[in-house]
């Protein structure tokens, strides 16, 4: 999968599928994850409206209990550790 191989456009793809159920199941928390991963990866040109990142995570939040948006952001962590010896990453998600 290109997110396992570190592209910063399929963190972005993926979160929108796990948002609208397409290609996989509907999962806020894995949604909101690969958000941040994507936000992370300090990209801005894949995809076009990546100025709406921000955006894109409050409507999720606003979906999420404070509990399920703790479990992305560890997990989004954790996958920028995994991911950071391949794409440059910022320091984590705060």
């Amino acid at each position: 999968m290109a997110a396992d191989e570190g592209e910063p456009g399929a963190f972005f793809y993926l979160g929108a599928a796990y948002d609208l159920g397409k290609g996989a199941k509907q999962d806020n928390v894995q949604s909101y994850k690969w958000t941040l991963v994507f936000k992370a990866s300090g990209q801005s040109v894949i995809p076009k409206d990546t100025s709406d990142v921000e955006g894109k995570l409050k409507a999720l939040a606003n979906k999420m209990t404070k509990e399920e948006i703790e479990l992305a952001k560890k997990l989004a962590n954790e996958t920028i550790q995994r991911l950071s010896t391949k794409p440059r990453f910022k320091d984590g998600v705060q």
